[in-house]
């Protein structure tokens, strides 16, 4: 853990949907979540963070703190004992409540031993923080330690008006026994097309330790590598359910600055969404192809703040047009994410 960051950067991620439900809202009949005002599609940080999470740990193969280990759901405390007779070979023959005691006894009287256990075994830990609470049996309180995630995520919105299928019922016919089947009818509300941008932080800050208890994360420059390979790849891979596919990543730009101190502010200020047809509205775009993303306001931006950006990382996808994206003459390193 000696490549720990110590500079800021920030995230623009965007990506399509084209008639998938991208974040459906349980308290709606799972319908996509909206800014009913403005018509804008709405999805929470939580659900991009598990798209990262499942690469991560299906596709990368790296343990992660916050899964249902053999699909059994676990508190904090239960995890922490699986971790912790992983990690000790001769606690493993030991019962539950005897680790906890020992975990107990970490978090009072070497809280330092075990934040920097946990955040070197789990790449989720140091991405996004985690709070770990360590309790005895059914008892209130307990012994807790909090980090905060050196990367953070807004929630996301559509950069345009979006519509909703408007024929969302459907209907099934299924029988275990063989016997003559009756028909159930659902509903499966999707969008008809949103272009979604989220923005993130990556602060240094917060993986750094502090004075005292006041634990950093521990992130890593690799970890931010990993970070942006699931943001490119964790949608298509990991979203091809029967409610996701239909999604597209289109745009990873991650501006890493000098320091630990500058901060632009969220990039989707300075970006437009427009369509390529003049004589249509943005509402009723459908695809990425019908559609054109205007960078000049980002690009004068990163201008102004030229002196205090070490370099800029920039994917996009192939079928995303661009225009105004003009950074010539500022001397920034621009490197393109394979």
């Amino acid at each position: 853990m000696n490549n720990i960051i110590d500079r800021n950067s920030e995230i623009l991620f965007l990506y399509d949907a084209v008639l998938t439900n991208p974040n459906g809202d349980p308290d709606d009949e799972n319908r996509p979540r909206m800014d009913t005002v403005t018509q804008r599609n709405l999805v929470s940080d939580v659900r991009l963070k598990r798209y990262i999470r499942d690469f991560l740990s299906e596709i990368k193969e790296k343990d992660i703190f916050i899964k249902k280990p053999e699909g059994e759901t676990v508190n904090s405390t239960k995890r922490l004992i699986q971790w912790y007779k992983n990690k000790h070979a001769e606690a493993r023959e030991l019962e539950d409540n005897e680790v906890v005691k020992k975990l107990v006894e970490l978090a009072k009287n070497s809280p330092d031993c075990l934040v920097k256990g946990v955040r070197e075994s789990w790449i989720d830990v140091r991405l996004f923080g985690a709070t770990f609470t360590v309790r005895e049996g059914n008892k209130g309180g307990g012994e807790g330690i909090s980090l905060t995630g050196a990367v953070q995520f807004s929630w996301g919105y559509s950069l345009n008006p979006v519509e909703i299928n408007p024929s969302a019922s459907i209907t099934s016919h299924f029988s275990s026994t063989g016997e003559e089947a009756h028909g159930a009818i659902g509903k499966d509300w999707r969008v008809l097309y949103s272009f979604i941008a989220f923005y993130g932080i990556i602060s240094a800050n917060w993986a750094k330790d502090k004075s005292g208890k006041q634990f950093g994360t521990g992130l890593t420059w690799d970890d931010v590598e990993l970070l942006e390979e699931a943001l490119i790849k964790s949608i298509p891979l990991m979203g091809a359910t029967r409610s996701k596919i239909g999604e597209t990543p289109r745009l990873l730009l991650r501006i890493q600055y000098k320091d630990d101190q500058t901060l632009i502010g969220d990039f989707r200020e300075y970006i437009e969404l427009k369509t390529k047809d003049p004589n249509k509205f943005l509402r009723e775009a459908r695809n990425v192809k019908e559609v054109v993303l205007d960078m000049g306001k980002l690009a004068e931006v990163i201008k102004e703040n030229k002196d205090k950006i070490q370099k800029i990382r920039l994917w996009k996808h192939e079928h995303l047009s661009t225009e105004n994206w003009n950074l010539e003459g500022t001397g920034i390193p621009i490197e393109i994410i394979d």
